[in-house]
């Protein structure tokens, strides 16, 4: 016989919290969908997908992200550019 034991926690968040957390899925938002544009720009040009170059380009371009989701941080943007690749990867 096996007994699983839970635990349920709660996680009261203050209004600087939730702040964090809308403008952190924002940036990752943003970067996915960037990201996802450039790649379709790309299938339909039939050019090969360069993960790498993807990233190089946000890179660059990530104090505008960043400044159009209203703050949020980099750790953001490199967490969806990390999710984007795993999906391209697992698709392509």
């Amino acid at each position: 016989m096996t007994v699983t034991l839970s635990h349920k926690i709660e996680l009261k968040a203050n209004n600087k919290f939730k702040t964090y957390c809308r403008k952190a899925f924002g940036v990752s938002r943003f970067t996915w969908n960037w990201a996802l544009e450039r790649v379709n720009d790309k299938r339909e040009r039939k050019e090969k997908i360069d993960v790498l170059e993807l990233k190089k380009r946000v890179q660059s371009h990530q104090k505008k992200a960043i400044s159009l989701c209203h703050g949020g941080d980099k750790v953001c943007l490199s967490a969806a550019l990390y999710l984007f690749e795993t999906s391209l990867v697992s698709v392509f």
